[in-house]
């Protein structure tokens, strides 16, 4: 069952996150070296428990460690049911316990019939301030598709308020396949925030670690659906600055109606480094699986105008 994984969130304290990870991998140690059917019953039992004394933690620790040890036929034959029913059964789980964390007792029951706006929304006034809360509506509205342009880029605002950038990461991939999202403010500067941290704090010379989160942010680039709208230009500057020249000229073709800010990199480009350095580090962007940059060295050597970067399409 390893191609099955779903982000259980905060779901207790990290010291209780510490203890009950140290026991489920106990556990399925134990299981994996022959545990048997009364091991897997075991699990079952307490997995799909109805019984009120049987907590939420305890039921998802016992589905989490099913998943650790079963293939899918094998969980399939146990419970009678198709695999699905237990991943729902876990995602169900996993957002019980995550309410549970901010004191809003469901059962699954309740969770099931629900209005999913109402609990979004209700959640939502009370805990909009809190890391956890913030995520947990961002993952229910995912999970039961709800798009409202006014709720959505009041998450993208308390995300950037709080700094929370892998999550803001993940969040952006997401929003790329929500088009009436993309020109609003917020969802511009959750990007530009995305893709300028890593620079911001930087003092040359870089290190080859912060180097690359550098590069994996930029990476990104090519996938926002507003590039053309982004603060390019501070961009350009922050590369400049650190003196990452290959990454100010693979934003070249970005900055196509830019011209002050492309003579700049222009400038700064063929000021601090030989061409031959400048394709081979280019080339190695494109072997860590930045798009084809093989146009750039020609733009720079031939002065030529850079073309519109057409918006790549949304994931």
């Amino acid at each position: 069952m390893s191609d099955f994984t779903l982000d259980l969130g905060n779901v207790s304290t990290s010291g209780e996150s510490s203890s009950d990870e140290s026991n489920l991998l106990r556990c399925v140690y134990l299981l994996q070296g022959g545990g048997g059917d009364g091991g897997l019953q075991y699990l079952l039992k307490y997995a799909f428990s109805t019984d009120s004394m049987v907590s939420t933690s305890h039921k998802l620790r016992a589905l989490k460690c099913l998943f650790s040890i079963c293939k899918e036929e094998e969980l399939e034959k146990a419970t009678g049911k198709p695999v699905l029913v237990a991943q729902q059964h876990m995602r169900s789980l996993v957002y019980l316990a995550r309410l549970e964390a901010l004191n809003l007792p469901y059962s699954q029951q309740s969770l099931e019939s629900c209005s999913k706006v109402s609990l979004v929304e209700g959640i939502w006034r009370t805990y909009k301030h809190s890391p956890e809360g913030i995520t947990l509506v961002r993952d229910l509205c995912i999970e039961y598709q709800i798009w409202s342009t006014q709720l959505w880029t009041a998450v993208l605002d308390q995300l950037c308020s709080h700094s929370m950038l892998k999550e803001l990461t993940t969040t952006l991939t997401v929003l790329n396949s929500q088009p009436h999202l993309w020109n609003s403010p917020q969802f511009l500067s959750a990007w530009n925030m995305v893709l300028l941290s890593p620079f911001t704090s930087l003092v040359p010379p870089v290190t080859q670690e912060k180097a690359e989160k550098c590069k994996q942010a930029l990476k990104l680039l090519h996938f926002c659906p507003t590039a053309g709208d982004l603060d390019l230009t501070t961009l350009a500057q922050e590369c400049v600055r650190v003196g990452m020249f290959e990454l100010a000229a693979m934003l070249l073709p970005y900055l196509a109606t830019n011209t002050t800010t492309v003579n700049m990199v222009k400038k700064e480009v063929e000021g601090n480094i030989q061409m031959g350095d400048l394709s081979n580090k280019l080339r190695k962007l494109e072997q860590d699986g930045f798009p084809s940059l093989a146009n750039i060295d020609l733009m720079l050597k031939k002065e030529m105008k850079a073309e519109p970067c057409e918006a790549s399409p949304a994931l």
